[in-house]
């Protein structure tokens, strides 16, 4: 089972629902916005939680993915088995993994990002991995290309997270990615 937590204002569950759509196709997936749920439920192959802050993780192996939105009010520690996936524009955020050692995974433009956006049209979009990634199964992800086949209009970003959490979450970069 694949845990994914996903902090930021809990208004917009549009990251969340596009997440559950796009794991579904690999398995299956829970998503809940219970905001006091601390460990997640054992009989899916992917668990996606909504959650006001990071306390409630202790020791948690999986994959937290902070929306834009997330305005850390005091500092942001996550377990060691922990992999952080950003906006490259939250500054606030970027700062504070730097200072823990943290392991952050940024999605954006910018040529030092983890993920970015090489083309995108009204159908597709490629996604570029720049860098080598461990997924959380311990499987190595080399810098590659993934497709990622637009059924409705996102925004970028959230595009860039779903590959990130698609390939985080050990699915074969080759995987027909449909979001």
């Amino acid at each position: 089972m694949v845990p994914i937590y996903i902090f930021g204002n809990d208004e917009d569950e549009t990251l969340g629902r596009i997440l559950e759509a796009v794991l579904s196709s690999f398995g299956t997936t829970i998503y809940t916005t219970n905001k006091n749920a601390s460990v997640p439920d054992q009989n899916c192959d992917f668990c996606i939680t909504e959650l006001e802050d990071c306390k409630s993780l202790n020791d948690t192996l999986g994959i937290a993915v902070f929306k834009k939105s997330f305005v850390p009010k005091e500092p942001v520690t996550l377990p060691n088995h922990c992999i952080s996936v950003i906006d490259s524009n939250h500054d606030k955020l970027k700062e504070q993994f730097c200072k823990t050692g943290q392991i952050v995974v940024t999605c954006g433009t910018k040529v030092t990002d983890t993920f970015s956006i090489s083309s995108l049209d009204e159908n597709q979009a490629s996604v570029s991995l720049q860098r080598t990634l461990k997924a959380i199964n311990g499987k190595v992800i080399e810098p590659c290309e993934i497709t990622m086949h637009i059924t409705k209009p996102y925004h970028p970003n959230k595009v860039l997270a779903a590959a990130a959490v698609l390939l985080l979450a050990g699915i074969p970069w080759d995987s027909p990615f449909y979001v």
